[in-house]
């Protein structure tokens, strides 16, 4: 398939309007909500120098925000339909060092809650992060007061 790149139509914005940093957004709403603050940039591996975007350490959680999933449009020459081109995340090279990136996390023991932008515009993001935070408070305080089975689970009255 032939691609040619495809120009997006100008819009006309003010120049002091600038994108929304989407990690901040979601870290300022957890703030608001009170809930447990995350560390931006969080480094997991001194070896490798990798970061999450927001991270609490205690609960081994970390959210990725993606943006970018589609981040440019081509034009195909045979059908002349407009396609989109995948952002870093979706990309080949890209991909793969997420993969290694998050394998690694996991076998560490970190949990890792990836959203893209728009997640994070519509409150999704929150939303979840929000009751991953809630879990894990509840098994923590579980394990705390020997609420819990030989499984990890909560035992029930």
């Amino acid at each position: 398939m032939a691609l040619v790149f495809a120009r997006r139509p100008s819009r006309k914005r003010s120049k002091s309007r600038t994108r929304p940093n989407f990690v901040d957004v979601l870290r300022q709403s957890l703030v608001y909500a009170r809930l447990p603050l995350p560390q931006s940039e969080y480094c997991f591996s001194e070896t490798r120098r990798w970061r999450f975007d927001l991270a609490w350490a205690t609960f081994r959680l970390a959210v990725e925000v993606d943006g970018g999933g589609f981040a440019g449009r081509a034009v195909d020459v045979k059908t002349g339909r407009v396609v989109s081109i995948g952002g870093r995340h979706t990309r080949g090279k890209g991909y793969e060092r997420d993969c290694e990136k998050y394998n690694e996390a996991v076998i560490l023991g970190w949990r890792i809650l990836r959203v893209t932008t728009d997640m994070v515009s519509d409150g999704r993001a929150f939303d979840v992060v929000a009751r991953a935070l809630h879990q894990l408070r509840q098994e923590r305080d579980g394990a705390i007061h020997g609420n819990l089975d030989s499984g990890g689970k909560a035992r029930h009255a």
